[in-house]
């Protein structure tokens, strides 16, 4: 699971640093896949699953965060380092992770469900 879902980014990530440009990327597709990784990956904690299944997800948004950095320094929109923008990116992730989980804690379980498990599936369709 773990590889399968870091490889859905991992041709992208070489391709980008290869052409050294994320012409044809779409930065809209990218938050909503991030999105919806934080909000499943607060609901895989809430539901206490195997620290495997949610190294898959982390494994994803790390990619992502990544691909993040690359359209920031390849856009020339910063001149920061990618690494610190890709680090930056995943500790706002991390971030927003914990704030979800932390609300899924005080929501009803069909309301944690719906907005945990079923919207990252729509986001991710």
């Amino acid at each position: 699971g773990i590889a399968c879902f870091c490889l859905v980014f991992a041709p992208q990530v070489y391709l980008n640093e290869k052409r050294k440009s994320t012409t044809g990327l779409s930065i809209g597709t990218m938050l909503t896949w991030q999105s919806a990784g934080i909000t499943y990956a607060a609901f895989l904690l809430y539901e206490s699953v195997s620290v495997w299944v949610l190294m898959s997800i982390v494994g994803f948004m790390g990619l992502g965060a990544i691909i993040f950095g690359q359209i920031a320094v390849y856009s020339r929109a910063f001149r920061t380092p990618m690494l610190l923008i890709a680090l930056a990116v995943l500790a706002v992730t991390i971030g927003m992770i914990g704030i979800l989980w932390f609300a899924f804690n005080r929501l009803p379980d069909a309301v944690a469900m719906t907005l945990g498990d079923l919207l990252p599936a729509t986001l991710f369709a």
